[in-house]
């Protein structure tokens, strides 16, 4: 009897419309390490993640046939439970990423210089190599999806009744460009906005004190001179009035905390602008899709493109300002610890040589309030004597 293997949970952005699904497995587009693809006829190419619950906190499934289903499958019967809780979900992925080692190699040897119909190039793309393991192209060129994407990195050229088409990395640059700059306002997810985002962008507490002392003093001093403003008294009464309010103003004004020399010198760091985030947001989006989908040698080009077609010198200029702004507050922080570590040193001698010159005084003190017989008595050797206290205990009864 063969052995029916446990089913798996996979879970779709939208239920397909048939039932022709298959795993396939094809390079890694950026480590090139055989990794397993979802792929439909005309949906295309979907990204598979495992989901796995911790150790710490074991689940599993409970499968159970619909009520309205009168012959459920044979694997179901009438329910069965998974062990294993994990889930695996299936997004749609863009097939131009597994096919871009082929099109664009980093060895320019092997790239593809000529016009090709497209039959001609998608037998280019997958024809086996030494390095292949048996790769599962078929379905993959077969995919509605894969043409579109192809002709949109492809310069074309009209021949007979078809087109021909010739890989072009200005095209390629436009298309990876755009992706960066969509997935960077359509909004990163959220671990990914706190940790590469917000985290680098956040001032150091110094700074942010400093500038609410400066705001707590400007509206002080707003506050005062609103208060010298008299009613019902004449011009010049309420002139001399208004000058020696503000003369107190500036005077209590003056009498409010101010920040150290150092930084009082120079401008406060303000805010990250708009434009600072929104760069911020691009090199992240670049960043993630260089890392995930892209090899070396195309990620360069990606990042160089990037560079030529955004001015990103406002957002380099303010992480390195931030970066030296958190320099001195460590270094701030550290002095003030050394500090309070010295002073805490002082005062643990200066306590230690008080104690140990109170105790002495009490020992002298001690000593002088003995008498001379008592001193006398304290020489005598006591070996072998029984105890004053041992003729006064009650005798054991006979």
């Amino acid at each position: 009897m063969p052995t029916i293997k446990s089913p798996h949970i996979f879970l779709f952005p939208s239920p397909p419309s048939s039932t022709e699904l298959k795993i396939i497995t094809l390079p890694h587009p950026r480590t090139l390490v055989p990794t397993r693809y979802l792929v439909h006829p005309t949906q295309g190419l979907h990204e598979i993640t495992k989901l796995t619950a911790p150790t710490s906190a074991p689940r599993s499934w409970l499968l159970a046939p619909p009520s309205e289903l009168s012959s459920p499958p044979k694997w179901l019967g009438n329910g069965q439970i998974l062990q294993d809780g994990s889930m695996y979900i299936c997004t749609p992925m863009d097939p131009l990423f597994v096919l871009l080692p082929r099109l664009f190699p980093a060895d320019a040897a092997d790239a593809i210089t000529r016009f090709l119909p497209i039959e001609d190039l998608f037998e280019e793309i997958t024809r086996e190599r030494e390095e292949d393991e048996g790769w599962d192209w078929e379905l993959v060129i077969k995919s509605q999806v894969t043409e579109k994407r192809l002709a949109a990195v492809c310069d074309s050229v009209d021949v007979g009744d078809e087109k021909a088409y010739k890989p072009s990395r200005e095209k390629l640059m436009k298309v990876l460009g755009g992706k960066c700059v969509r997935m960077a306002k359509g909004g990163l997810p959220a671990s990914m906005e706190e940790g590469f985002v917000q985290k680098p962008l956040t001032r150091p507490m110094t700074e942010i004190m400093a500038e609410e002392a400066e705001k707590k003093r400007a509206e002080n001093v707003k506050e005062l001179e609103i208060r010298s403003v008299g009613k019902g008294e004449d011009n010049n009464e309420a002139k001399k009035e208004k000058e020696g309010n503000k003369d107190a103003a500036t005077e209590e004004a003056a009498a409010l905390p101010t920040p150290p020399d150092s930084q009082a010198a120079r401008p406060r760091l303000a805010e990250a602008s708009q434009e600072v985030t929104d760069l911020l947001h691009i090199r992240v989006a670049s960043e993630f899709i260089s890392q995930s989908y892209l090899s070396i040698s195309i990620a360069q080009v990606l990042s160089d493109h990037l560079q030529k077609s955004h001015d990103f010198t406002p957002l380099d200029n303010y992480l390195a300002e931030l970066v030296k702004l958190r320099r001195e507050a460590t270094a701030m922080h550290s002095d003030d610890f050394t500090l309070k570590r010295s002073y805490e040193d002082d005062e643990g001698i200066i306590d230690r040589k008080r104690k140990k010159k109170e105790e002495e005084e009490a020992e002298k003190k001690k000593k002088k309030g003995v008498s001379r017989a008592t001193k006398e008595l304290q020489k005598v050797n006591t070996r072998g004597m029984a105890k004053l206290t041992s003729f006064f205990t009650k005798k054991a009864p006979a």
